[in-house]
Protein backbone atom coordinates (compact mmCIF):
# COMPACT_ATOMS: atom_id res chain seq x y z
CA UNK A 1 0.00 0.00 0.00
CA UNK A 2 1.33 3.50 -0.58
CA UNK A 3 0.57 6.84 1.12
CA UNK A 4 2.04 10.39 0.70
CA UNK A 5 3.77 11.32 3.65
CA UNK A 6 5.42 13.82 4.54
CA UNK A 7 8.58 14.11 7.47
CA UNK A 8 9.35 17.52 8.07
CA UNK A 9 7.41 21.03 7.40
CA UNK A 10 8.43 22.70 4.55
CA UNK A 11 8.21 23.47 0.50
CA UNK A 12 5.80 20.54 -0.60
CA UNK A 13 7.52 19.40 -3.32
CA UNK A 14 10.81 18.48 -0.86
CA UNK A 15 9.03 17.33 1.94
CA UNK A 16 6.23 15.29 0.52
CA UNK A 17 7.35 11.70 -0.64
CA UNK A 18 5.42 8.59 -1.19
CA UNK A 19 6.04 5.58 1.24
CA UNK A 20 5.50 2.09 1.34
CA UNK A 21 3.01 0.42 3.66
CA UNK A 22 1.96 -2.85 5.34
CA UNK A 23 -1.46 -4.09 4.00
CA UNK A 24 -4.17 -2.74 6.28
CA UNK A 25 -5.56 -6.65 6.38
CA UNK A 26 -8.78 -7.59 6.60
CA UNK A 27 -11.41 -5.08 8.14
CA UNK A 28 -13.21 -5.64 11.34
CA UNK A 29 -17.10 -5.90 12.44
CA UNK A 30 -17.95 -1.78 10.47
CA UNK A 31 -15.28 -1.43 8.62
CA UNK A 32 -14.16 -1.16 5.23
CA UNK A 33 -11.16 -1.38 2.91
CA UNK A 34 -10.60 1.16 -0.25
CA UNK A 35 -8.53 1.77 -2.83
CA UNK A 36 -7.99 5.00 -3.29
CA UNK A 37 -8.71 6.04 -6.96
CA UNK A 38 -7.89 9.70 -7.06
CA UNK A 39 -7.09 12.60 -4.68
CA UNK A 40 -7.07 16.37 -4.77
CA UNK A 41 -4.32 18.98 -3.65
CA UNK A 42 -6.24 21.95 -1.73
CA UNK A 43 -4.63 25.02 -1.17
CA UNK A 44 -5.20 23.06 2.55
CA UNK A 45 -2.68 20.51 1.72
CA UNK A 46 -0.44 22.92 0.23
CA UNK A 47 -0.58 25.07 3.86
CA UNK A 48 -0.29 21.74 5.75
CA UNK A 49 2.98 20.08 4.07
CA UNK A 50 4.63 24.36 5.21
CA UNK A 51 3.32 23.98 8.62
CA UNK A 52 1.31 26.77 8.63
CA UNK A 53 -2.39 25.42 8.59
CA UNK A 54 -4.53 25.27 11.40
CA UNK A 55 -3.00 21.48 12.07
CA UNK A 56 -0.06 20.50 12.87
CA UNK A 57 0.38 16.78 13.60
CA UNK A 58 3.04 14.53 14.99
CA UNK A 59 5.39 13.27 11.93
CA UNK A 60 5.21 11.49 9.71
CA UNK A 61 1.62 12.81 8.73
CA UNK A 62 -0.27 12.86 5.92
CA UNK A 63 -1.96 15.75 4.20
CA UNK A 64 -5.22 15.56 2.37
CA UNK A 65 -8.84 14.67 3.58
CA UNK A 66 -10.69 13.65 0.69
CA UNK A 67 -10.68 11.14 -1.93
CA UNK A 68 -12.18 9.15 -4.37
CA UNK A 69 -11.95 5.27 -3.79
CA UNK A 70 -13.09 1.86 -4.41
CA UNK A 71 -14.75 -0.82 -1.86
CA UNK A 72 -12.27 -3.72 -2.07
CA UNK A 73 -13.61 -5.80 1.11
CA UNK A 74 -16.43 -5.06 3.48
CA UNK A 75 -16.59 -6.20 7.70
CA UNK A 76 -19.14 -8.55 8.78
CA UNK A 77 -21.65 -5.86 9.14
CA UNK A 78 -21.96 -4.25 5.74
CA UNK A 79 -23.49 -4.79 2.64
CA UNK A 80 -22.38 -4.22 -1.10
CA UNK A 81 -25.95 -2.19 -1.70
CA UNK A 82 -24.54 -0.15 1.63
CA UNK A 83 -21.53 0.59 0.27
CA UNK A 84 -21.52 0.54 -3.32
CA UNK A 85 -18.04 0.24 -5.27
CA UNK A 86 -17.21 3.37 -5.96
CA UNK A 87 -17.04 6.12 -3.00
CA UNK A 88 -16.19 9.57 -2.21
CA UNK A 89 -14.35 10.05 0.62
CA UNK A 90 -14.15 12.94 2.97
CA UNK A 91 -12.51 11.99 6.35
CA UNK A 92 -14.15 15.25 8.02
CA UNK A 93 -17.63 15.54 7.39
CA UNK A 94 -18.56 11.95 6.47
CA UNK A 95 -17.15 8.32 6.17
CA UNK A 96 -18.03 7.73 2.89
CA UNK A 97 -21.20 8.43 0.37
CA UNK A 98 -21.99 6.63 -3.11
CA UNK A 99 -20.59 8.75 -5.73
CA UNK A 100 -24.24 8.50 -7.59
CA UNK A 101 -25.57 10.42 -4.90
CA UNK A 102 -23.06 13.26 -4.92
CA UNK A 103 -24.22 16.25 -6.86
CA UNK A 104 -22.10 17.54 -9.39
CA UNK A 105 -20.68 21.34 -7.91
CA UNK A 106 -21.41 20.13 -4.08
Amino acid sequence: MKQVQISAYGVPEVVAHCVELEDVGAPDIGEVVFDVLAFPINPADIMFCRGTYRLRPPLPATPGAECVGRVVVTGAVYSREENPSAVCIDFFLRPFRPLDSIEIGT
